[in-house]
């Protein structure tokens, strides 16, 4: 009876879609768990990025398809659309409160915040990479806004109006940076690692704790909006002041609503926690604390007592600067607010793939950002303060079932019909109302959970932690996250080059010894030799030179040395790792003995190719031997021409004979010669520094000759 067939073959290996390139498989692989069992039995597939282009992409979006196809949707899902349309609503009321807390802020009227929600909502939602995103004024740029409109900031010098002009220009060069820069910021977030956006996020949250103050500063002044008040006349609430125990009252009071209701069944889920507390709010201020305690001056200040809340949407402005304008002031916030709101938009964008179970998309991160840069860039020009992507309401959007476009484009639509027609109901929500839901919202900012554990983190990720949270307090949130990235990649090239081991053996090979496998080349040696080899086992890069120019005994090694790279996990990474070698190379040329370097990557190869002065001290066989392929594949394309003589130079030659090719001309550079129909037809080769270049004649009744260009076609191959 016939063998049963063994499990370990290799299990066939289905065809690749169509129009998908097919992968290399190499030998099949078996996973095994910790007791040595066979967990899994499959074909190890070398995957690849096959993410498609941006001109693919556009080439292939028709709006017209697009649009009927979501018609065609929504019709057969009536479910959807309206979850769609009552989340956007929803989502818009919820940010009704946080747009004109945070324009209070960065010293603004609640017209700039909500405006800002209108055109970063309705643009991003219509236009943007992931669907579902929710954008509007956001605090961590607000935060920062704040200090060019303080009478005590870098604008001092100008009057109010001109630091709000200023404000402004900043904000349509946000726009412009945010759509030229967007593959840099989305690059650069992806190599922000988790230590310093956990200081980021717990630095934010001490921000918008500290920027409430002002709910307890009131102005002295009469009859004069708290915006418009100066300095000198702004003073704090006292301890025996009613108004003191109220705002405190109202803030618990939103607090607890905030923390609550969510928790209550049947209706956390339905109703919004924000919109509930500012509700309540303001009943109990209008309805209590202004009507039963008015004698006792119990009342708070109001949104209409803070700044002037003009009906209607801003129109078209173009900011108007003084005479001599601060432009470095205005470049350099605009460049740090750029870079916060770049990194709380592709945050977010993260964040609903995870919660929808989307790979990440570069193509769509980046979408993403240039549609916020173009939504900002018409905030700053309608009268808005900016703003970005909003992890809090994103994930409550997508929590409500939305993943389309209409959710986020009907909050921005809902916004405005706020600002068109309930502009009176906006001024008598109560400032203490707001301060608390904004205090709710730095409470679940804030990273408590990782607090708890900083003591069992490593000490390096716990220092990036404090340092970003301390250094973003005290300055803004762009340098902290910046110096953090900093810090962190410092320490990572520190602590990698470190790491870098090796091994050393010492042999007597046998004549012509072959290299270990998977390492391409071989090293010749006479008989009964001498040899040491020396096997890195970490990449070589500019780190780790130092450390790897400490491992070589130049004086005591044999005359022969190999230097191994094929368990470097990735070689030689830059320019100072074959500077290294090459520098132990000569050290030991002057002793009278060679270095031989083996187990070289391709992108080692090819940067020893452009730079041969980087390894003049080292004997490559892989690179002789990538040469002569280069070449034979030079002299394969030239032969595939109909012809009957090649003129090749003098490498060629040498090739072309040990390739068997016939006629072979001596080489005279631009020779011609006319067969016998009356054609000339001649291919030269030419060999120089590993490239091969064809050049093709080719006439009717003419002879080419070496001052004739327009009888010849040139092209280099490689």
């Amino acid at each position: 009876m016939a063998d049963p067939p063994d499990p370990r073959q290799s299990l066939p290996v289905p065809p690749p879609p169509p129009g998908m390139p097919s992968r290399p498989v190499s030998s099949p692989i078996w996973a095994k768990d910790q007791d040595g069992k066979d967990l899994v039995h499959s074909n190890d597939e070398e995957l690849k990025i096959m993410e498609p282009g941006c001109l693919e992409v556009l080439r292939e979006f028709s709006l017209k398809s697009y649009v009927f196809s979501s018609l065609g949707y929504y019709k057969a899902r009536p479910a959807a659309l309206r979850r769609e349309i009552l989340s956007g609503i929803t989502l818009a009321l919820i940010e009704v409160p946080e747009s004109i807390a945070f324009a209070f802020m960065a010293g603004l009227s609640p017209s700039y915040g909500m405006a800002s929600v209108v055109w970063l909502g309705t643009l991003t939602g219509m236009f943007g990479g992931r669907p579902a995103m929710i954008s509007g004024a956001a605090g961590a740029m607000a935060v920062v806004m704040g200090d060019l409109t303080r009478e005590d900031g870098p604008l001092r010098d100008f009057t109010r109006a001109e630091r709000v002009e200023h404000l402004l220009m900043c904000v349509v060069l946000i726009g412009a940076i945010e759509c030229l820069c967007a593959p840099f910021l989305c690059g650069f977030v992806k190599i922000i690692p988790q230590s310093a956006m956990i200081g980021f996020m717990n630095a934010l949250a001490i921000i918008l704790v500290k920027g409430q103050t002002e709910t307890f500063r009131i102005c002295a002044t009469p009859d004069t909006l708290f915006n418009d008040c100066p300095s000198a006349d702004e003073v704090w609430l006292g301890a025996g002041d009613a108004q003191t125990w109220s705002t405190l009252a109202l803030i618990v009071l939103t607090l607890f609503i905030m923390w609550g209701l969510p928790k209550v069944k049947h209706v956390g889920h339905i109703v919004p926690a924000s919109l509930a507390a500012i509700v309540v709010g303001t009943a109990v201020e209008w309805g209590l604390l202004r009507q039963v305690w008015d004698a006792d001056g119990a009342g708070t200040r109001t949104v209409g007592e803070t700044a002037e809340l003009a009906a209607g949407m801003p129109g078209w402005h173009f900011p108007d600067l003084p005479a001599s304008p601060a432009w470095g002031t205005i470049w350099a916030y605009a460049a740090s607010l750029a870079l916060i709101g770049g990194v709380e938009t592709v945050m977010t964008h993260e964040v609903v793939n995870s919660l929808v179970k989307d790979p990440p998309s570069s193509f769509k991160a980046n979408q993403e950002c240039v549609v916020q840069g173009i939504a900002n860039l018409f905030t700053g020009l309608f009268q808005g303060m900016g703003g970005s992507a909003l992890v809090g309401e994103t994930v409550i959007n997508v929590l409500h079932g939305a993943r389309g476009r209409l959710s986020s484009t009907t909050a921005g639509l809902t916004m405005l019909f706020i600002m068109l027609g309930l502009s009176p109901a906006v001024r008598l929500l109560p400032i203490a109302v707001l301060t608390g839901i904004i205090w709710s919202v730095a409470l679940h900012t804030f990273q408590w959970r990782n607090l708890m554990q900083l003591h069992k983190v490593p000490r390096a990720d716990a220092a990036i932690i404090i340092l970003v949270t301390a250094l973003s307090v005290v300055t803004n949130l762009a340098i902290g996250i910046a110096v953090g990235v900093a810090a962190a990649s410092v320490w990572h090239v520190w602590s990698s080059g470190r790491m870098l081991t090796a091994s050393a053996a010492v042999g007597v090979p046998e004549g012509k010894v072959e290299a270990k496998k998977g390492v391409e080349g071989e090293v010749e040696n006479g008989e009964g030799q001498l040899r040491k080899v020396y096997r890195v086992q970490a990449p070589l890069f500019f780190g780790s030179t130092r450390s790897l120019l400490c491992l070589f005994d130049y004086l005591n090694d044999p005359d022969d040395v190999v230097v191994d790279l094929s368990a470097s996990h990735g070689g030689i990474q830059d320019l100072s790792g074959i500077t290294a070698l090459n520098e132990a190379g000569k050290n030991y040329e002057e002793v009278g003995k060679s270095v031989t370097l083996l187990g070289l990557n391709p992108e080692a190869l090819a940067m020893i190719e452009a730079y041969p002065d980087a390894a003049s001290h080292l004997r490559v066989p892989a690179l002789r031997k990538r040469k002569e392929e280069k070449e034979r594949h030079g002299l394969d394309a030239c032969l595939g021409h109909d012809t009957d003589v090649l003129t090749l130079g003098p490498d060629g030659l040498e090739l072309g004979l040990e390739m068997g090719v016939e006629n072979i001309h001596p080489p005279i550079l631009g020779w011609g010669r006319r067969d016998a129909g009356g054609k000339v037809q001649t291919n030269h080769v030419r060999q120089a520094g590993g490239r091969v270049k064809c050049s093709q004649l080719k006439t009717s009744g003419k002879e080419c000759s070496k001052g004739r260009s327009r009888c010849s076609q040139s092209s280099a191959l490689s």
